[in-house]
């Protein structure tokens, strides 16, 4: 028995650290992407636990890459004469808003939580891949392990913790490329600004929007939002009412032809409406403003988020909005 032990011992700690050995050579991805500044989670998380402790926070922002791309801290701070930070990150969930908050309160205490709603959000199952890179660049905590345990299912959690190779398995076409083809291209994402804000001065053409297919593939079921992440988002503003944090939502522009695409807008625009009045919280909602003065191949740089000219316009509107809590 005790032979049969050891050799499953052995056995075990032999597939660990081939996990290791695989998930450290798909690693490379991501070594590439902080050498070209790509790295926007880890350079984030870097800057905010730089801030001083305490409460000199006016605002902090969170949501989706609709929020990273979209609102530039260091032009509100200018505009308002605050101190502001944006905590977004890719795909982020209501469920992952609500505990990047909770870790970020173990550091600094903002006066005001400004989230960006984006309907897709709410739809989206996939934890590891939203919330994955947050995770992993927060300091521990006690906030830190609530978040392991209740924002991610099992796989997840050993993704994160005991087998990364789970996490880059996606990474192997970019990998065999770079070894075996020479090829390590990647996209232009665009440059870390500071404050956790990403700034893209590319733009879309009109044709290239008109050609993008994913809005108009988009179908929505019936019961299209995860329970999860509005119960999520309930949390996070009570949370914030148990503090004394003010709340604030909002939902980015888009380009007027994506938007024209998804044929349940009114039915997303209607359900984001009524949870933000039930919740008892401003939402503005600047989806579709004609007033911004947006143009679709002026000010966006994809199907979907602003480009810098973009986002100015947007954020010199955002203040008369975020006005209201000062």
């Amino acid at each position: 028995m005790n032979r049969l032990g050891t050799k499953v011992g052995l056995y075990l700690l032999g597939l660990l650290a081939f996990n290791l050995l695989v998930a450290r050579l798909l690693g490379v991805l991501e070594r590439d992407m902080d050498k070209r500044g790509y790295a926007f989670d880890k350079y984030r998380w870097e800057e905010f636990y730089q801030l001083p402790q305490g409460d000199s926070l006016d605002i902090l922002f969170l949501g989706s890459s609709h929020a990273y791309r979209g609102i530039d801290p260091l032009l509100i701070d200018s505009l308002l004469d605050v101190n502001t930070f944006n905590l977004g990150s890719s795909g982020q969930t209501p469920l992952t808003s609500y505990h990047v908050l909770k870790n970020a309160t173990e550091h600094i205490y903002p006066k005001m939580v400004v989230i960006d709603l984006y309907f897709y959000a709410f739809m989206e199952e996939n934890q590891l891949a939203n919330a994955g890179n947050n995770w992993l660049e927060l300091e521990a905590s006690g906030a830190k392990w609530a978040f392991l345990f209740n924002a991610f299912d099992p796989y997840e959690m050993a993704a994160l913790t005991l087998l990364p190779i789970l996490r880059k398995k996606n990474n192997l076409r970019y990998t065999l490329r770079k070894y075996l083809l020479g090829d390590d291209h990647l996209d232009d994402a665009g440059a870390y600004q500071g404050k956790g804000y990403v700034r893209q001065d590319n733009r879309i053409s009109i044709e290239a929007l008109q050609a993008e297919p994913f809005y108009s593939q988009l179908e929505l079921e019936e019961d299209w939002m995860l329970a999860k992440h509005e119960k999520g988002l309930r949390k996070l503003v009570a949370f914030c009412q148990e503090k004394g944090i003010k709340v604030r939502c909002i939902s980015a522009p888009m380009p007027t032809i994506s938007l024209q695409k998804i044929k349940d807008q009114q039915r997303v625009q209607q359900y984001l409406s009524t949870l933000t009045r039930d919740l008892g919280i401003p939402y503005g909602d600047d989806t579709q403003d004609p007033n911004l003065g947006l143009q679709d191949d002026l000010h966006f740089y994809d199907d979907n988020h602003l480009n810098h000219a973009g986002v100015k316009l947007w954020n010199k509107a955002l203040i008369p909005f975020l006005e209201i809590a000062q």
